[in-house]
């Protein structure tokens, strides 16, 4: 197999992977989710397979992921002495695990390999997937309204998908307007960003469509994210204006198409409107909303108890505490917490910021994108967190770290 070929190879199962979602949940697994994506497998056998293919680059992978995912074995192996139990599940998560970081060195691999340091082609290659995502999103939205007609569907051919009974939502194939809503995010920005770099209309129209969409998934979280997300891109250009007394013509075009936009869906879709107002209002009485609440102060229940500190990620520490099988932690961050232990979850979150740190700090050119776009969103991810359980979500997970991975062998590079 030549050396592009096989980089390309990935990008395709990568973009296979993306399109298809959850939709190929074939694997039977005692999990909340009832199943396991098979697909999610052949991406991981790909990429382990090209890395061998490529053994020479095995030497630029990031030494960061390496003692993260020491410690997170640490932690399960502390985990079995505490439940006197190899659970089998949680070996299985804890591997799962470290092909996330394998997986996403060499998708990021791929990028520099195929597009070398022209981060405006990576950018595009994202546009297009999330583009065709939301596209095929719109086709279930009309075909499957109620998304338990959806499951029962899937259902016919073996997918077993315990979902919430969603109602007109744009699920997308993740089939959760949660996390469809908050991954639609990153390519808002990426298109506000790429406008102001190549003032093409393009990359408005795309935004206007993701927008409009993102407004579909009635997420709360994913709307929350969004306003935080635009708010934090113009602050550069809001700090330049006050400080230069010069305006970017890009910003008045954003501005401009982002008020039009919001005045339209009031006069075209007030129905909608109202929906999603009554959404946040209704907070206080909301079933969804004091679930994750209640989930909340439950994790940091835990954290105060000295005995399930360091309990191994990956067990059902729930079963073990003789809580009921309906509880959870929603917060990624906090699940890390109880699951790691505060000091591993500590030494975890500092070598990560190293990681980013050194990663993009080459990257001067890009200097915008970086602040703008990629720490913009991360920033936007990690209060979301709380919320949905992003941080070790595949797909949240193989959108932002092989663009780090792909930062830093450019970084590398240069140095």
């Amino acid at each position: 197999m030549e050396r592009t070929t096989r980089y390309k190879f990935v990008l395709f199962v990568f973009v296979l992977f993306m399109f298809l979602g959850n939709i190929l949940r074939l694997i039977p697994l005692a999990t909340a989710l009832g199943s396991f994506n098979i697909f999610e497998l052949v991406l991981h056998c790909s990429c382990i397979l090209i890395l061998l293919l490529s053994w020479k680059d095995v030497r630029n992978f990031p030494w960061q992921f390496l003692i993260i995912y020491s410690f997170f074995f640490i932690s399960y192996l502390i985990g079995v002495l505490k439940v006197q139990e190899i659970s089998t599940l949680a070996f299985t998560y804890n591997i799962r695990i470290l092909m996330f970081f394998i997986t996403s060195y060499v998708i990021g691999l791929s990028f520099f390999k195929i597009y070398g340091s022209n981060l405006q082609k990576v950018l595009n290659f994202y546009i297009v997937v999330f583009v065709v995502n939301t596209i095929v999103a719109w086709v279930i939205y009309f075909i499957f309204p109620d998304a338990g007609q959806l499951y029962a569907f899937l259902s016919l051919f073996g997918v077993i998908y315990h979902g919430d009974p969603h109602l007109h939502r744009l699920l997308g194939t993740l089939f959760d307007p949660n996390f469809f809503g908050n991954l639609l995010i990153l390519p808002i920005l990426i298109c506000l960003y790429l406008f102001d770099l190549t003032q093409k209309k393009k990359y408005i129209i795309i935004f206007i469509f993701l927008f409009f969409s993102e407004l579909f998934t009635f997420s709360r979280s994913s709307l929350f994210g969004l306003s935080l997300g635009i708010m934090f891109y113009y602050l550069l250009d809001i700090k330049n204006l006050i400080s230069n007394f010069r305006i970017k013509k890009s910003l008045i075009i954003n501005g401009a198409i982002l008020a039009l936009s919001i005045v339209s869906m009031f006069y075209f879709f007030s129905d909608e409107i109202i929906r999603i107002t009554e959404r946040f209002t209704s907070i206080g009485q909301d079933e969804s909303a004091a679930h994750r609440y209640n989930n909340f102060m439950l994790a940091i229940n835990l954290l105060s108890r000295i005995d399930v500190l360091i309990f191994g990620i990956g067990f059902n520490f729930f079963s073990y505490l003789g809580l009921t099988k309906l509880s959870s932690i929603d917060s990624s961050i906090l699940a890390l917490m109880v699951t790691l232990g505060i000091p591993i979850f500590t030494i975890t979150a500092v070598t990560m910021i190293h990681l980013i740190r050194f990663s993009l700090s080459g990257f001067v050119e890009e200097k915008l994108f970086v602040n703008k776009v990629y720490l913009n969103y991360l920033f936007v991810s990690l209060l979301l967190c709380n919320l949905n359980a992003l941080l070790l979500y595949p797909f949240w997970f193989f959108c932002m770290f092989p663009l780090l991975c792909y930062f830093r062998l450019n970084n590398t590079k240069r140095i």
